[in-house]
């Protein structure tokens, strides 16, 4: 029997990015550019998901740089071809599907529904997932796989990879009394 947690791996963040990207959010909370955190087909539901969350894609393309998010696109290019190999799939050619999201999950926020990453038409594409915890979290704050009973903790500058489809079932682990910041994107078939 195969260990799904095997396909569970994770990978050390840029420390600039850490501070580079909760300073961007910060930013772009002070310049409107936050929105609700969303589920499935662009609903929201803060009993499902209750984060503000902002899309790097839609910000001027001078913030990546000086926030450090070129060096972490480089780790992540960097990280999940290593992931790749490690799962004995380095054959195959992933791409990054748009730049990732930087979330922010209040005190008692969180995704507290258990879901995959490819779920509908529009996200079918995702294959790998990866989230970068940006800040620690002592009490909670974590990914639960609970199929795996199996959590990663939320740890500053550790970057998980993970398959998007419904071997890894998961949800955020919530913080009752902390702040939790993390970066998260998706890779998909290169053709």
């Amino acid at each position: 029997m195969i260990d799904l947690t095997s396909y569970i791996k994770s990978y050390e963040c840029p420390q600039e990015t850490l501070e580079g990207a909760i300073e961007l959010f910060e930013m772009c909370k002070d310049m409107d550019f936050i929105v609700p955190g969303k589920i499935g087909l662009g609903t929201v539901d803060k009993t499902i998901k209750d984060s503000e969350d902002v899309y790097i894609e839609s910000l001027p393309t001078f913030t990546h740089h000086e926030f450090g998010m070129d060096s972490y696109v480089k780790h992540i290019h960097e990280a999940c071809q290593d992931y790749l190999d490690s799962i004995h799939l380095g054959y195959y050619r992933m791409r990054m599907l748009g730049l990732p999201q930087i979330q922010h999950y209040p005190p008692g926020g969180g995704y507290h529904q258990e879901h995959i990453d490819s779920y509908s038409n529009s996200t079918c594409n995702r294959i790998i997932g990866y989230i970068t915890y940006l800040n620690t979290v002592d009490n909670g704050g974590g990914t639960q796989f609970p199929y795996m009973d199996h959590t990663e903790q939320a740890v500053a500058g550790k970057t998980i990879f993970f398959p998007s489809g419904v071997t890894h079932v998961h949800k955020g682990v919530v913080a009752p009394d902390e702040d939790k910041y993390i970066l998260v994107g998706w890779f998909g078939s290169s053709s």
